[in-house]
Formats: structure tokens, C-alpha cells, sequence
């Protein structure tokens, strides 16, 4: 397959916006880090001096897995309102590997 001079090859746009965002936006890395327990069945809230940080998920039932234990966080976090920032990303269990 050639692709001429005034032409691009088209990849996969999704690959595109995580480097993208990867690259040039600040990522959160947490490890072994415990939620503040909210009540909440799908939200995991991680604290800090600065900010709350939230993970929601739709799966309730896996979500419940990750109260209370310790865990690795990982992605872009966005703001949100009052000093909260949600995150888009990825949630394992600490010494776990995907």
C-alpha cells in the first residue's frame, strides 16, 4: 500500500488522543494508596492536600472489590467542582499487573 506525498495514512483516532493526552497533559500515578471509603457502591475517592480525586465506574460489583484495599492509580485527571478532580484511567489492585 503506498500513500503519496499529499496524503496521510489514517490510524486509529483513539491512539491518537491517548498519546496526545499522555504526552502532554499531567497524568496521575498513585500507588498503594487506600479510597477514603465513600458510601457510594461505584466511586473510589482518593484524597490528598490539594484535592479529591475520584474514579466512577458503571460495574458496581468490581468496584466493591477496591474498598478498602490498597491500590495502584493511574490517568488523566480533569477538574470537577469544589477542589475535585475525576480521572480517566485505570485502577489496580496494589502488586496486581494487567
Amino acid at each position: 500500500l503506498g500513500v503519496s506525498n499529499n496524503a496521510s495514512a489514517q490510524g486509529d483516532i483513539g491512539i491518537d488522543n491517548l498519546r496526545n493526552f499522555y504526552t502532554k497533559k499531567d497524568f496521575v500515578d498513585l500507588k498503594d494508596v487506600k479510597d477514603n471509603d465513600t458510601p457510594i457502591a461505584n466511586q473510589l475517592q482518593f484524597s490528598n492536600e490539594s484535592y479529591d480525586l475520584i474514579s466512577e465506574s458503571k460495574d458496581f460489583n468490581k468496584f466493591s472489590n477496591f474498598k478498602g484495599k490498597k491500590l495502584d492509580v493511574f490517568g488523566i485527571s480533569y477538574n470537577g467542582q469544589c477542589n475535585t478532580k475525576y480521572i480517566y484511567g485505570g485502577v489496580t489492585a496494589t502488586n496486581e499487573y494487567l
